[in-house]
C-alpha cells in the first residue's frame, strides 16, 4: 500500500474556511468550490498582452504562410499585443477597419468571431494583386469600395481559417462565413457588451507595416481550453475558479460511516461495556466530507478491498 502525501489533503478548519468565503457554507454546496463562477452562461476570463501564446503563434505561422501563397509575395505577419474588452470598446476603437463576421463552431456550440482589416492592409494588398506599386508614400484609401470589400472577404476568410487551425489541438472548430462589412458601425453581432478576446498583429509588405485583429468570444476560449491549458497559457481566472481549480486537485479525506443509530437518553444513560445498539443493514453506509453527508452507498468487496459503492446522493434516500 503506498502512503498518502497528507501535506495535499485539506483540513476541515480548510474546508470550513473555503466554505465560508465562497458562500457555500450556508447551504452545505461544495459544487461552488469545483464549477467556475458564470455570468450570463460564461466565465469572465482576463487576458492580457503575452497570454495565448501557443494560439497565438500558431495563427500567426498560418496566417503569414496563407498571405503569402494568396498575394504571390513572401508576407511577414507579426504579433503585437492582445487585450481582453467589450466587442463595442473595440469596435470603437477601430471604427475605420473593414469587419469579416463568421461564427466559429465546435461541439454543437456556436460563437462569433470578428476579423478587424485595417484599410492600409487591404490598400497594399490591391496593389500586389492588380500590378502596382508598393509604396509608403502611397494615399491611403478611406473606404474599401467593392474591390476592396471582396478582397477584405477573401483575407478574412484566410485569418478566420488560420484561427481555427491554431485552436484544433484542443477540439476541431469549423467557421461560418456571415459577411463582410465596411466600418464597425455596420456590425451587428455580437452584442456590444459581450467580453472578448482581441489579438493584434503586424503584416508587412517589405518595410511597410498593416494591421489587422482578431476578436474573439471570451466565453469560447473558457469552453475550448480546458482549464490547465489556460493556466499554463498564463490566463488569469477569477479567484473563486482559481479555488476550484486547487481544490479539484486536492486530496479530500472522505469518512464512511454507518447510518445513525437511535436511542431514548434513559437508555444512553445507563451504557456499559458489553451493551449492544441495534442498528439497520450494516451494508448501508453514508459517505461524507467535512461532516457533512454527500452520498449514500453500500459497502462491500472490489478487487479484494474494502469498497464502498455509491447508491443515491444524500437527500435521495427517504429517511
Amino acid at each position: 500500500m503506498t502512503s498518502q502525501d497528507n501535506s495535499k489533503v485539506l483540513s476541515t478548519e480548510e474546508i470550513d474556511a473555503l466554505l465560508a468565503v465562497t458562500g457555500a457554507g450556508e447551504n452545505g454546496d461544495l459544487s461552488v468550490l469545483v464549477m467556475p463562477t458564470a455570468k450570463d452562461g460564461a466565465t469572465d476570463v482576463n487576458v492580457s498582452a503575452n497570454e495565448l501564446k501557443n494560439v497565438t503563434e500558431i495563427t500567426m505561422s498560418e496566417t503569414d504562410n496563407a498571405f503569402s501563397s494568396f498575394l504571390g509575395k513572401k508576407i511577414i505577419v507579426k504579433s503585437r499585443s492582445s487585450q481582453t474588452d467589450t466587442a463595442g470598446a473595440f469596435l470603437t476603437e477601430h471604427a475605420n477597419n473593414t469587419y469579416g463576421m463568421f461564427m466559429l463552431t465546435f461541439s454543437n456550440k456556436q460563437y462569433y468571431c470578428l476579423i478587424g482589416l485595417s484599410l492600409p492592409l487591404l490598400h497594399q494588398s490591391c496593389n500586389l494583386l492588380f500590378g502596382g506599386r508598393i509604396s509608403e508614400n502611397d494615399k491611403v484609401i478611406t473606404t474599401p469600395g467593392k474591390i476592396g470589400l471582396c478582397l477584405a472577404d477573401e483575407l478574412a476568410t484566410l485569418v478566420v481559417a488560420s484561427v481555427c487551425k491554431a485552436f484544433c489541438e484542443y477540439e476541431k472548430v469549423t467557421f461560418t462565413k456571415i459577411k463582410t462589412v465596411p466600418q464597425a458601425n455596420l456590425v451587428a453581432k455580437p452584442d456590444f457588451d459581450v467580453k472578448m478576446l482581441g489579438l493584434n498583429f503586424s503584416l508587412y509588405f517589405n518595410e511597410i507595416e498593416t494591421t489587422f485583429s482578431v476578436l474573439l468570444e471570451m466565453s469560447f476560449l473558457h469552453e475550448i481550453i480546458p482549464e490547465k491549458a489556460l493556466r499554463q497559457m498564463g490566463v488569469k481566472v477569477p479567484w473563486r475558479d482559481i479555488i476550484g481549480m486547487q481544490l479539484a486537485e486536492s486530496d479530500v479525506a472522505v469518512n464512511v460511516v454507518l447510518p445513525k443509530a437511535h436511542i431514548r437518553a434513559s437508555e444512553l444513560m445507563v451504557l456499559k461495556e458489553g451493551d449492544i445498539i441495534p442498528i439497520g443493514d450494516p451494508t448501508l453506509v453514508d459517505v461524507a466530507v467535512n461532516n457533512q453527508v454527500l452520498f449514500h452507498g453500500t459497502a462491500g468487496q472490489h478487487n479484494e478491498k474494502l469498497a464502498v459503492q455509491i447508491v443515491s446522493h444524500a437527500t435521495e434516500r427517504s429517511s
